[in-house]
């Protein structure tokens, strides 16, 4: 048997494959070992998401897998629109590439859109406040280079939508 047919004969298979090796290999294809990426947009393009509920767990994960390891490389490239954080899959916040959002939000949000569409009534909130909210925070948003979460409430309380009592997340 030549060496090569031999080293062949010794790759494990799926069912041979140690659990331990398998946690090599997802540390390995997450990027948390290996060699690291140039840039957050990297990070977070080749994981897809990122999920992101809490921004310094978020922050630190991207940097983690970044060459320089530099958390404020991260927040600088949400500052420049690189990367965003939205709701693009299971109801909760992820980063993604700001470039994959428009695909992502239609692909996978149906459920969420139409659980909000449903609950509206309950709050009295008709499609005119719905379209009078986007109008609001589309003009808010505009040149900003983005805004909290409080602050963006700010704007539909001060126009008028109040957000008290689950409206300011439906």
């Amino acid at each position: 048997m030549s060496a090569g047919a031999a080293s062949l004969s010794r790759v494990s298979t799926p069912s041979e494959t140690t659990p331990h090796e398998i946690a090599l290999l997802r540390l390995a294809a997450q990027r948390v070992v290996g060699p690291p990426l140039d840039s957050p947009a990297d990070v977070v393009g080749l994981l897809t998401a990122v999920q992101a509920q809490d921004d310094v767990g978020a922050i630190t994960s991207i940097a983690l897998r970044t060459a320089r390891r530099d958390r404020s490389e991260v927040v600088a490239a949400y500052d420049a629109g690189e990367i965003v954080r939205s709701w693009p899959m299971r109801g909760t916040l992820h980063t993604v590439l700001a470039r994959d959002l428009p695909w992502m939000l239609p692909l996978m949000t149906q459920r969420p859109r139409a659980a909000a569409a449903k609950r509206r009534p309950q709050l009295g909130l008709g499609e005119d406040d719905v379209l009078r909210a986007d109008e609001l925070a589309v003009a808010a948003l505009a040149g900003t280079g983005g805004r909290t979460r409080a602050e963006l409430l700010a704007v539909w309380d001060e126009a008028g939508l109040p957000t008290t009592g689950g409206r300011g997340t439906t």
